[in-house]
């Protein structure tokens, strides 16, 4: 065997070695905390309440890098002029009003705590990506699913063991979840690694896997029926579809067919607790809305009409990170974030801020179009993150809480570190 042969194998070894460290994430989360059971100890709280797994993960990413001698900060210099002067500005008002304005200033600096290990993160697996020099980071979404039914295991055998289900509160005490409807997060991902395995691969074995872990994906988001991973998945489907040529030829058709018959079925043979799970509880929230999008929004409609003139008491740079949970809206205390990025970063750093953020994330698209060859080369699995979290945010805290924020910026990260292949669906 050759030494290029050599450094391939191990690059692949080390890129399945990743994915399976981001894809138990889930799991890690249930059962490093031990999220079982109704006694809720500090450490317990601690753990689920600020999903401090996702940040370990991260900072295991940060050091394999270093591990591998790769330069984080000089990645960071070399970053053009006016970056370094928005994200220096970003850092400004984060810091001033996490220190001066933040009524809680611990969670103020333990939210700029997480921002910069997101953004060392990220960096940190564009390069390992990019140091590996592989044509198709499939193997890596292998592990994302393996990690999602793992979890599944772990949220099925728990389930099983409930004495009293009729007592048991299925809303705020599922394994490794401060809410049932944060499972969504953990489907998108899955949804997203099981198309990059049916489309990465011209095998047919491939192509029935990764529909078997999207579906598996899709019925998750059933059973909880949590409609914000549901809208995500049907956007990014037709947006796929309206995009590019070869999602409108009938093998795309029908993958997206059989995920979403096999995700029902499996949602619902699934064991359902009460009224709040499952088909039925999608259709009656549908039929109770009235025509009422409040209604059928579970009330973001009002609190986003509410969020927006507080914002007004403090426009210039906000009210710091991680504070709306204590002074938001009145009808949206005890909720961390408004339930919309824009009204999000706007009520965290002001319109500044805002301003600051959207022009970063433009020049973000600008490179990942041009680097992909006008998304030409990028995997399927890295596009439907990149845009179905987004999505996702305008009507959830995907953006908002570090799970979902790190599985987008690892699609990013990779999305930049290319080129792969593109996937061959139109080819076979």
């Amino acid at each position: 065997m050759s030494v290029k042969s050599n450094d391939v194998e191990t690059n692949h070894s080390q890129l399945a070695a990743l994915g399976l460290l981001l894809g138990f994430t889930p799991a890690f989360m249930a059962l490093v905390p031990w999220d079982f059971g109704t006694e809720m100890s500090n450490y317990r709280a601690l753990m689920r309440g600020m999903s401090l797994i996702v940040p370990i993960i991260e900072i295991c990413c940060i050091l394999w890098a270093l591990r591998l001698k790769v330069e984080l900060f000089d990645s960071v210099r070399n970053f053009p002029l006016f970056e370094k002067i928005a994200l220096a500005g970003l850092a400004g008002i984060a810091v001033y009003t996490s220190l001066f304005i933040a009524i809680d200033i611990a969670n103020a600096l333990i939210g700029l705590l997480m921002g910069l290990l997101h953004i060392l993160f990220g960096i940190a697996v564009f390069q390992i990506a990019r140091n590996m020099k592989i044509p198709d980071f499939s193997i890596l979404f292998i592990g994302i699913s393996i990690g999602l039914l793992a979890y599944l295991s772990i949220l099925i055998f728990y389930i099983s063991t409930i004495e009293n289900p009729d007592q048991y509160n299925w809303t705020g005490l599922i394994p490794g979840l401060p809410n049932i409807r944060s499972s969504g997060f953990f489907s998108v991902a899955g949804f997203a690694a099981g198309a990059a395995i049916s489309f990465r691969s011209s095998h047919k074995f491939h192509f029935l896997l990764g529909l078997f872990f999207s579906s598996t994906a899709v019925g998750l988001a059933v059973w909880s029926a949590t409609r914000g991973a549901l809208f995500a998945m049907l956007a990014i489907v037709l947006i796929l579809f309206v995009q590019r040529s070869e999602y409108r030829k009938i093998l795309f058709i029908s993958w997206v067919a059989g995920v979403v018959a096999m995700g029902v079925i499996l949602s619902t043979v699934s064991y359902k607790p009460n009224e709040h799970f499952g088909l039925n509880r999608l259709f009656a929230s549908i039929e109770k809305s009235d025509g009422s999008l409040d209604r059928l929004s579970a009330g973001r409609v009002e609190i986003w009409k509410e969020t927006i003139p507080e914002i007004a008491k403090r426009p210039l740079f906000g009210f710091g990170e991680r504070q709306f949970r204590k002074v938001g809206p009145e009808r949206a205390r005890g909720l961390n974030q408004p339930h919309n990025i824009f009204l999000q970063i706007a009520f965290q750093w002001g319109i500044v801020g805002a301003l600051l953020v959207f022009l970063l994330l433009a020049r973000l698209a600008v490179q990942i179009w041009r680097k992909t060859d006008r998304g030409k080369n990028i995997g399927i699995g890295e596009q439907i993150l990149i845009i179905s979290i987004p999505v996702y945010s305008l009507y959830d805290g995907a953006l908002f809480y570090p799970y979902p924020i790190m599985i987008f910026t690892m699609a990013v990260a990779l999305a930049l570190a290319g080129p792969t292949r593109p996937a061959p669906a139109a080819d076979r």
